[in-house]
């Protein structure tokens, strides 16, 4: 028996059918995977717009009702009645009722200080609140350079003592108490 070879035509012609059934396949997988992923993409930023546009929309609601609390705070009516009272008989009363008048004007105070959450402040007015430091210190079970922050407003202490990360506030001085207690001493 003759081994026959088919002839050199159709070998071609199986060879180029075979080459553009794949560069088509190939062509058509790439279309379709650059659809699938603008799609993609398009559904993942249409969902971070609407989750942002949702987290704004509760953060000014919540910037609005702390504004109505603050406002409700400020319109105290007994703090405004001790207030004119004070004022109307300042020149009538002699030492001791005006040191009733503010006694009185402070609890009034004391009272409306003790419903102030100091959240509240930072949030509403951060332009009038100071924050002051204590030296900073190597802390090895977070890894960080921390201190003790104290927040004032008007020399009022709204908030005594908080730990924050130091690296933001002064990176020169973090770095070296890094180097100086984590490296060197081998905190």
């Amino acid at each position: 028996m003759t081994h026959r070879t088919p002839p050199r035509f159709v070998i071609r012609t199986l060879v180029a059918t075979l080459a553009t059934v794949a560069f088509v396949l190939s062509a058509v997988l790439l279309v379709v995977t650059l659809n699938v992923q603008k799609s993609v993409r398009a559904g993942v930023v249409d969902r971070l717009e609407t989750g942002q546009r949702l987290l704004a929309a509760l953060e000014e609601r919540r910037g609005q009702e702390l504004l109505a609390q603050v406002a409700m705070l400020a319109e105290n009516s007994t703090l405004k009645a001790a207030v004119d009272t004070y004022h109307t008989e300042l020149r009538t009363t002699n030492a001791a009722g005006r040191q009733d008048l503010l006694a009185t004007i402070a609890r009034e105070l004391d009272k409306l200080a003790a419903r102030i959450q100091p959240e509240w402040i930072e949030h509403l007015a951060p332009h009038l609140v100071k924050r002051t430091h204590s030296a900073p210190y190597w802390n090895a079970r977070s890894s960080h350079v921390e201190a003790d922050e104290r927040v004032t407003l008007r020399g009022l202490t709204v908030i005594p003592k908080r730990r924050v990360h130091y690296g933001a506030i002064d990176v020169a001085l973090a770095r070296e108490t890094f180097i100086q207690h984590a490296l060197v001493e081998g905190d």
